[in-house]
């Protein structure tokens, strides 16, 4: 991706390229990338096509700037749920990181769908999707300090918790039948054993 997404200044510009990114969202959630153009995305956000190329070159740079939107999101839950800790309980943290994750899975519930199908189709996305990926892994690495790790290599125990965690989050949104509470506590119990050994 040569171009850089244009940043606006004034007000109403900025309200623009909101609009814009919930209306691509929105789309890209409920009828899938491959099945939305940019036509369709300035008709939903109410806007000119003109507005729309003042910022972006096509529908991927804005589904881009969604996966980056995701991950500022993620990690900004991730340093409240932390901060919000006010012992030493690896419990805590653990649970901390859980929920927001849960929350993000929440908020972004379709659009995932949409990024895992992309990161296996769309060279840009899935290394957008990857640089992302290792952004998050290091606020857990980071996390893992606070803990009492015993683990000797947490590149990868990092690694391996954010994979457990983002696919237990994901899932658990996607499953009503399962008792949400019982199930974090499991989760729990599980990383709390591995990050002990």
């Amino acid at each position: 991706m040569d171009k850089k997404t244009r940043l606006p200044k004034q007000r109403r510009a900025i309200e623009n390229k909101a609009l814009l990114l919930e209306a691509a969202k929105k789309l890209f959630t409920e009828k899938g990338y491959l099945n939305t153009n940019s036509n369709e995305i300035v008709k939903e956000a109410g806007i000119s096509i003109g507005t729309f190329y003042a910022y972006y070159k096509d529908k991927k740079e804005v589904f881009m700037e969604i996966i980056d939107e995701y991950t500022r999101e993620y990690n900004m839950k991730l340093e409240e749920a932390l901060n919000s800790i006010r012992n030493d309980n690896d419990r805590d943290y653990l649970k901390a990181i859980i929920l927001a994750t849960m929350d993000i899975s929440k908020k972004y519930y379709g659009f995932e769908d949409e990024l895992i199908a992309m990161r296996y189709t769309d060279n840009d996305i899935k290394l957008q999707n990857e640089i992302n990926q290792k952004y998050i892994i290091s606020k857990i690495k980071g996390m893992l300090n606070r803990m009492h790790f015993k683990n000797q290599n947490q590149d990868i125990a990092a690694f391996l918790l954010f994979c457990l965690v983002d696919n237990f989050s994901y899932n658990i949104v996607h499953q009503s039948d399962l008792d949400v509470d019982a199930s974090v506590e499991h989760c729990i119990d599980m990383i709390l054993s591995y990050t002990k050994t």
